[in-house]
Parts: C-alpha cells; structure tokens; sequence
C-alpha cells in the first residue's frame, strides 16, 4: 500500500511515500505502531511541507537509506523481530544521514549510552509534535552549520 501518486518503483521496494515536496529533503520515519506513525506524518508534514516516507521495519528501512537520500531518518529503538541498537548502527554505517530515535527505549541506562556512542540524537516517548518538529529543526540546522563550516 502506498500513498499519492508513487512511481512503480517505490511500490515494488515498499517505500510508501506520504504527500509531495515543497521543502528540504525527504523524511524517513520508521514505526511499527500505526497511530504514531500516522500522527508523527502529520506533524512533520504540517512543519516542513517535504515528503515523508514511512517503513515499520529495519531492514526495509536500510534499503530505502541506501537507496535513497534523506534530510533525518526517525526511528524508534524496539522493531518486530530486530534489535534496535544493531539497526542503529547498520543505519550510521549505511549513510551520514542523521539519526533522531524515538523510543520509550531511550529511558534505560545502557541504551542511553549506545546512543551517545553512536553520535545519535534522541527523543524519549511520550512527546508532543512541538518538542518533535524542535528537535528535527535542532538537528538540520546542526547538519547545515556542519556543511559550511570549513574543517
């Protein structure tokens, strides 16, 4: 199932796309929980006007990563069938794309350290689409400083 009017080339890779772009580079959200996703869709789409792409699992959430070039990858830590911190680390060495996870995951200790381990930023559920749409902000411009800065 995809949503708008996807090239035959999304639908045969899963990727389903969520409205079209008017802003800066592509969403990826990856949740299994279909309320959250919906409403993290919303709330990013009303803030940014880009397109959003939306996976439920890990691996086909590295496929799309790979084959594809994202503003930020959102993620949340606990996927069916996958560890969360494996996939984190697949994701940063399959792209420099920046990471935002979202998880009531992030909570515990060594999970926390993972994250900061890996250079990720993260959100702890539950959240509202402000502190949502503040934090993706916080990261692009932080990318974008990172882009024109020379080293």
């Amino acid at each position: 199932m995809f949503f708008g009017d996807a090239p035959r080339r999304w639908v045969d890779r899963g990727w389903r796309r969520i409205g079209r772009s008017t802003g800066p580079r592509p969403i990826l959200v990856v949740e299994d929980n279909g309320a959250v996703r919906s409403w993290m869709v919303d709330a990013l789409q009303e803030a940014f006007r880009t397109e959003v792409f939306v996976e439920e699992s890990g691996d086909r959430a590295l496929e799309a990563v790979r084959s594809r070039r994202f503003g930020i990858v959102i993620t949340d830590m606990q996927h069916p069938g996958a560890d969360g911190v494996a996939f984190c680390e697949q994701l940063r060495d399959a792209s420099r794309t920046p990471v935002l996870v979202a998880s009531a995951g992030c909570v515990f200790p060594h999970l926390t350290k993972t994250l900061e381990a890996e250079g990720l930023d993260w959100l702890a559920k539950p959240f509202g689409s402000d502190e949502l749409v503040a934090k993706v902000k916080g990261i692009v411009v932080r990318g974008r400083r990172r882009r024109v800065t020379p080293a």
